[in-house]
């Protein structure tokens, strides 16, 4: 994942990308966006904003946040996770700077939410 990529907004159901005709895939976009509504917190959620909220606890333990992460797919779900991952692998490979305690802590909360 490049870093230019955490700015792409989390994708669609995995319901969409089944549809075997057009309309189906309409369909399901039609119910999706009904679903999600008016709730801005996931309209506006990027891999970044997703990553950021997740390093926070007090913003993950709203239950508007919650509902909103039951949402996602789980392609969503591994994006978050690769996310993750990348941060936790240049903290590894970072040779110039001893470990953070504050960033992994960081991290381990991200983990754990």
């Amino acid at each position: 994942m490049a870093l230019c990529e955490l700015g792409i907004k989390m994708s669609s159901p995995e319901a969409c990308f089944q549809a075997i005709l057009k309309e189906e895939c309409f369909i399901e976009l039609k119910a999706w966006r009904s679903d999600i509504g008016t709730d801005t917190n996931y309209q506006n959620l990027t891999i970044l904003n997703t990553v950021s909220v997740l390093h926070n606890n007090s913003t993950i333990a709203t239950s508007t946040m919650r509902c909103t992460f039951a949402h996602l797919s789980v392609l969503n779900m591994f994006i978050i996770i690769h996310a993750l991952y990348l941060q936790i692998h240049r903290l590894e490979t970072s040779s110039i700077t001893p470990l953070d305690s504050a960033e992994t802590a960081s991290i381990s909360d991200a983990l754990q939410n």
